[in-house]
């Protein structure tokens, strides 16, 4: 696939948030030419996904709202957003370290949930462009929702022209705190508009033999157990309709667990009518499928209403409640160590992109290509300011190699504050390679 991608920046507004007072809230969009990517700096936040289908006709394929200002109302179910410090739950909002306790705040009593009831979903980020990067950045400080240490997060947003998009956290801090950050996407490939009634239409398939065991109310008992022979079995293409027909014994949430470091394929999502399908690669330990079954009438972009089943979600990470459960992977950052999740997100459309690459192999690829760091060295518990800031994230951009071509002249990033002539530039650029591509087909 020809060209390459740009990156633009649009001032919206200025907003008033509690504490911080007045902040500039801003939106970027991630064009490749076949596919973009729309994100606001507040809580650094996917807000659309635009994707062609089988026809070339393209259509927003994440839930999510019209107006910016929506995402700072409490109905926001977290509409893709980053959650942290510490996403997922902590069971009645304390946990302990060396035998101290830390009370965080209970926004979903008794328990936290997402990381409080300011969690970084509810902050403003610091934005810059890099080349084909968005980069965003946040210092959480000590005691900020109850956790302790000054903890420093950044999010890379990269779309190759592959059709993937790579999302990269990553967080050092000052002293021992638990961290767990997530993305909260919701997806309908058949549009974001089609509700319940087209997402029954979908493929689903979670590549994992174990789920976390939960009771009655929803939290971890501390136990994995095989999904052979029950419900949570996905380890075979299904229909969503069977998947949302068996939700009594389903729930709205079901935690798949994966062993092994590096990046996994956990999960696929495929809607056959419109062509559009999404795998899943991450290399965290846990899988949590969401499928929107709390949501009720939230109105989201050209005026759809979201119910129940308008979407699902497929949110990476540690295992829930983790802090409670030595039996689960450790949540806890030591000073002089780095926090790291990656999250992969191919996007294909039928006989519009490249057919699909052996699993095995991609894995092996996007391994090579976005390799771990090492932790980084500190001689003191001291949080490392904006210079030292600037040494980590130089040495975290020599490691990752994008599948892309390198950077060339015609790479460069855009920044204005008016959108306009470039948009309608990517818009061309995108409307002419999908028309090409589809006369091709006919001929």
């Amino acid at each position: 696939m020809e060209g390459s991608v740009k990156i633009t920046r649009e001032k919206l507004r200025e907003i008033v948030l509690p504490i911080k007072g007045r902040v500039q809230l801003d939106k970027f969009t991630i064009d490749n030419g076949f596919m973009s990517v729309e994100l606001i700096n507040y809580g650094a936040t996917i807000t659309a996904i635009y994707l062609p289908d089988k026809k070339g006709i393209d259509d927003d394929i994440v839930l999510g709202f019209e107006n910016p200002l929506d995402y700072l109302k409490s109905r926001n179910p977290y509409l893709g957003a980053t959650i942290g410090r510490y996403g997922n739950r902590i069971s009645g909002a304390r946990f302990k370290i060396s035998g101290q306790t830390y009370y965080t705040s209970m926004n979903s009593p008794p328990d936290t949930y997402h990381g409080g009831i300011q969690g970084l979903d509810k902050k403003i980020w610091d934005a810059r462009l890099e080349d084909n990067t968005l980069v965003m950045t946040y210092k959480s400080y000590d005691l900020d929702e109850g956790f302790p240490g000054d903890l420093c997060v950044k999010a890379k947003f990269i779309l190759t022209m592959q059709n993937q998009l790579i999302i990269i956290y990553s967080a050092i801090t000052n002293r021992k705190t638990p961290v767990n950050i997530q993305n909260e996407c919701y997806f309908n490939l058949a549009g974001h508009t089609t509700g319940k009634f087209l997402i029954l239409e979908h493929e689903l398939k979670v590549n994992s033999q174990y789920y976390v065991v939960t009771t009655e109310d929803g939290r971890p008992t501390g136990e994995v157990d095989e999904v052979e022979s029950t419900f949570f079995d996905l380890r075979e293409m299904i229909s969503m309709k069977d998947v949302i027909d068996s939700e009594e014994e389903f729930s709205d949430e079901v935690s798949y667990c994966f062993a092994g470091d590096g990046l996994k394929n956990v999960a696929y999502l495929r809607h056959q009518e419109s062509g559009r399908s999404l795998t899943i690669y991450s290399d965290q330990p846990c899988l949590t499928l969401k499928l929107a079954q709390d949501f009720k009438n939230i109105h989201g972009k050209e005026d759809a209403v979201y119910k129940e089943n308008s979407g699902v979600c497929f949110q990476t990470g540690n295992l829930p409640d983790a802090i409670r459960h030595s039996c689960f992977p450790c949540p806890f950052l030591l000073p002089g160590a780095e926090y790291r999740h990656t999250i992969v997100w191919k996007f294909r459309v039928d006989g519009l992109t490249d057919p699909d690459e052996r699993d095995e192999a991609y894995v092996r690829e996007m391994r090579r290509s976005v390799s771990p760091v090492p932790p980084a060295k500190t001689k003191s518990e001291e949080i490392p300011e904006q210079g030292e800031l600037k040494k980590l994230d130089s040495k975290m951009s020599q490691q990752v190699k994008y599948l892309d071509v390198a950077p060339s002249e015609d790479n460069i990033v855009e920044e204005s504050t008016s959108t306009v002539r470039e948009t309608k530039t990517v818009s061309s650029v995108r409307e002419n390679k999908i028309n090409t591509t589809v006369r091709e087909r006919e001929q």
